[in-house]
């Protein structure tokens, strides 16, 4: 049951009772699991899980996902599911007064069908994308039965525990659910919405068609591979959100922060790089310095908060250190700082934490 447990004992013939509040974090899961039960019984519906499909596609902030919001002003008229949204509405009101955030129910797959509605001239179609290799193409299916998994309770390899709900409306142990079967199959992942700056509430433009290095004036950066995506971003978060940065010699900002905007997290798989190709300024030594920093954030929003950015002079230098405090939210990954010289190849790779950056000309 939820709401505060009650303890009743006895003391010689006289009976108390005691209520003992519940910590926080056993709260905020109590409530997560009104959401998930509520959603799966909903679920039943094949109209209602076309919905939850078609408004994640929406990405009406930047990502697969539908507030709890959303899914009570689009049912709440619905008879057939007032007692679930009356729970839902109670459990999202207590969450937002814990969380501070909206809750919301992100949906992996969404990206799949989006994939196919762009390539079908924007038509929005039950179909399933022929590069899922599970279903073969010209398969016409509606989304199906949705496994339900919590955002923030994963193990150390990022898979988690996925959940149905049987005939009596309890919620069932399904099995293990990890990033592949969850963009392959129909998962819904009760979490929250991240609360990111307005550049990276939007997708970022795509990579140049022909990436290929050119010896010139111009400095490009705000190039990035990540060597352990989950660390960075969990798959339960979606998409990703980079902030970039980048200081002169002295620690003076010459670009950002500069949100990229979210990239989805197949153009991070295999490590691939991903190249946001960020005009930086003609490196002159007299403008700039011996060398430039820059500044890696990954974004997750929460309550506002700041980061403090140390800058020694590179190895071999001599000089202070520039200190630089930047705002962030309490969410965001601090990713780091590299110090990028002039006299560097301009194909050197430098680390961050979970990942590698570069320049270009």
């Amino acid at each position: 049951m939820l709401g505060a447990i009650l303890l009743t004992g006895f003391s010689k013939c006289k009976r108390q009772e005691m209520s003992v509040s519940i910590p926080k974090e056993t709260r905020i899961k109590q409530l997560e699991e009104t959401l998930m039960t509520e959603v799966l019984i909903m679920s039943r519906d094949p109209q209602f899980r076309s919905q939850i499909r078609d408004e994640c596609i929406k990405q009406e902030k930047g990502e697969y996902e539908v507030t709890f919001e959303k899914i009570i002003n689009l049912n709440e008229g619905n008879p057939a599911f007032s007692s679930s949204i009356g729970k839902i509405k109670t459990a999202v009101l207590e969450l937002k007064n814990i969380k501070r955030t909206d809750p919301v129910i992100f949906y992996p797959r969404a990206e799949i069908y989006d994939d196919y509605r762009k390539k079908n001239n924007n038509l929005l179609s039950n179909r399933i994308a022929p590069e899922d290799q599970y279903v073969p193409a010209g398969t016409y299916i509606p989304p199906g039965i949705p496994t339900a998994v919590y955002q923030d309770y994963y193990y150390p390899d990022y898979s988690t525990d996925g959940y149905t709900i049987n005939s009596s409306n309890y919620l069932t142990y399904f099995g293990n659910i990890n990033e592949d079967y969850a963009w392959e199959n129909d998962v819904w992942v009760i979490g929250y919405g991240e609360d990111c700056s307005s550049g990276n509430l939007v997708d970022a433009p795509p990579p140049p068609l022909n990436p290929e290095r050119t010896q010139g004036q111009s400095e490009r950066g705000m190039i990035i591979q990540c060597t352990n995506l989950n660390s960075i971003e969990p798959w339960l978060s979606g998409k990703l959100e980079f902030k970039y940065t980048v200081f002169n010699s002295s620690g003076a900002t010459i670009l950002g922060p500069i949100a990229g905007g979210r990239v989805k997290r197949k153009y991070f798989k295999n490590q691939q790089w991903y190249d946001y190709n960020r005009f930086i300024g003609n490196w002159h030594t007299s403008t700039f310095g011996n060398w430039m920093y820059e500044h890696w954030i990954e974004e997750d929003g929460g309550q506002s908060s700041s980061i403090t950015i140390n800058m020694p002079p590179p190895q071999g230098y001599t000089g202070p250190t520039y200190s630089v405090s930047l705002p962030s939210k309490n969410r965001d990954d601090n990713l780091g700082t590299v110090a990028v010289q002039f006299t560097d190849a301009i194909t050197q790779i430098d680390n961050i934490s979970y990942a590698n950056v570069k320049r270009k000309n």
